[in-house]
């Protein structure tokens, strides 16, 4: 019994001092792989071996993505990694890797192993035959491109940036199929297609893709909304509504605008003068006056030079002649007239001596106040009488110190075209229309309500007699408008600040 007891003693001893064993008694897991780097040929090389030393450790194969299209490794028993790669076809070094993997053990690091194949003795060639692709805007039929890539060299294509929304490439053997959609556009618009081989060395080739704009049919257009009612004139030939111009988009067409009556017949009393040489195309309408009492309409007819595009019409509408100016109801009475405003239009060195003095004077009820000498701003309430005369004929003087000369002044025919200074002496120039609507020039006189015109009429006919006493000038108005209403009266006003309106000739020079 002791001898038992002592054997069994001795062989704890022994296990006790027997060294670390693995989990299967067969010693500490560990992984070694021995050679860490293998070299191969460019073409027909011979496959290689990997010896792998594994303790207590199960273990796999995995190539790396990179290199997996060209290199094989494969466990070929519990020892051994049998290493192979297909030909390298291109002149570069290529270089891979392969791992040796535990599988039963988190605590053994994984082993690699470099693998390097030599390039070939090659030269890469890339080409793309052509370099460009032009395109019609429609219906485009696809093109072809033919890619040249020797040296084992492999390629992509992509199209670039926004083009991609319109240019589709189809890659084939050795060529590139292009295709573009339509171009909704009448510019013309581009892009790039880059093909990208696969050896980085050999660089990038690019196609140009050009596509015509589209081709829109022949059409004319003008400003339509802003022409919806034409153009409008007054009868001195004001255009008091409408646009100042007709723009005219033409497309693919030359036009021609003319002046016309409602039958297409060609009329003359207004005009059109058209502007092509701009980025905006135009028409000009001129309207003569109106001298008769019925209004009158015509239109500007626009045509192209081709055909199958309708024609444009816009009106042309001026208002009949006003047989009467005046708008008054009844007699005006001037007297008691309070302020004066003056303006003298001296004669200039060459005028004849035969030639008047101009005076531009207007006279206002004391509640009335204009705010310069040509009475065409007011305030207040009140009566306005306008009178341009033509007085004795004065040079300039240094002192700038006119006298209207006393006697009686004469009303005579003015018109808009003889211009707003009387020519003759002792004349009182006749109120008529300006050419702009409500504009009233020359002898006028006017009844104003709070700054604002009520009525009025023009001075047709009649005397204004006028005596001056120092700075004061006494005038006895017997006058009558175009309507035959009298505009009478006697006031005395002062003519304290006379203002010279031009300056003499020679001092322009």
């Amino acid at each position: 019994m002791k001898r038992l007891l002592f054997i069994s003693a001795l062989c704890l001893l022994f296990a006790s001092c027997g060294g670390d064993k693995g989990p299967d008694g067969g010693g500490v897991p560990s992984l070694k792989v021995e050679p860490s780097s293998l070299d191969f040929a460019a073409v027909s090389a011979p496959s290689q071996s990997v010896t792998v030393t594994a303790v207590n450790v199960e273990w796999e194969v995995r190539v790396s993505d990179t290199a997996s299209a060209w290199l094989k490794a494969e466990k070929t028993d519990g020892t051994t990694v049998t290493v192979s790669v297909t030909d390298n076809g291109t002149p570069e070094q290529r270089t891979g890797s392969f791992t040796v993997v535990p599988t039963n053990s988190e605590d053994v690091k994984a082993k690699s192993v470099t693998v390097v194949q030599t390039g070939s003795d090659v030269e890469y060639k890339f080409s793309v035959e052509p370099a460009s692709l032009t395109f019609e805007a429609e219906g485009a039929a696809a093109q072809t491109v033919t890619i040249t890539a020797e040296g084992g060299l492999t390629w992509e294509a992509e199209v670039e940036g926004d083009a991609a929304s319109w240019i589709t490439v189809t890659p084939g053997e050795g060529t590139l199929e292009v295709k573009v959609s339509d171009n909704p556009e009448t510019a013309e618009r581009s892009g790039n297609i880059v093909v990208t081989p696969s050896a980085e060395s050999v660089g990038q080739k690019a196609i140009r893709v050009t596509q015509a704009g589209k081709v829109l049919p022949p059409s004319l257009s003008v400003n339509e909304e802003e022409l919806a009612d034409g153009f409008k004139y007054s009868a001195s030939g004001a255009k008091y509504t409408g646009p100042n111009n007709i723009r005219v988009t033409a497309v693919n067409t030359d036009w021609n605008a003319r002046a016309v009556d409602a039958e297409g017949n060609a009329v003359t009393w207004f005009s059109v003068k058209t502007n092509k040489e701009n980025k905006i195309q135009s028409i000009g309408v001129d309207v003569t006056k109106n001298e008769t009492y019925e209004e009158r309409v015509g239109y500007v007819l626009i045509t192209a030079t081709v055909e199958g595009v309708p024609e444009i019409r816009v009106s042309v509408t001026q208002d009949a002649a006003s047989e009467h100016l005046s708008t008054l109801t009844e007699d005006v009475d001037v007297s008691g007239m309070t302020h004066a405003y003056v303006g003298v239009y001296p004669n200039q060195s060459w005028h004849p001596e035969d030639k008047a003095s101009g005076w531009n004077i207007t006279v206002t009820t004391e509640n009335l106040t204009t705010t310069g000498p040509m009475g065409t701003v007011y305030s207040g309430s009140g009566v306005a009488l306008c009178l341009s005369m033509g007085s004795e004929h004065m040079p300039f003087n240094d002192d700038q110190e006119y006298w209207m000369a006393d006697g009686i002044y004469t009303v005579v025919k003015r018109e808009a075209e003889t211009g707003e200074i009387p020519e003759q002496q002792m004349t009182v120039g006749s109120g008529y229309a300006g050419y702009w609507p409500g504009q009233r020039m020359s002898s006028w006189v006017m009844c104003i309500e709070e700054g604002e015109f009520v009525k009025g009429g023009p001075v047709a006919a009649g005397t204004v007699t006028v005596t001056r006493d120092g700075d004061n000038y006494t005038f006895v108005v017997e006058l009558a408008d175009d309507f035959d209403f009298k505009i009478t009266g006697v006031f005395t006003v002062l003519f304290d600040d006379i203002r010279q309106m031009d300056l003499p000739t020679d001092n322009y020079n």
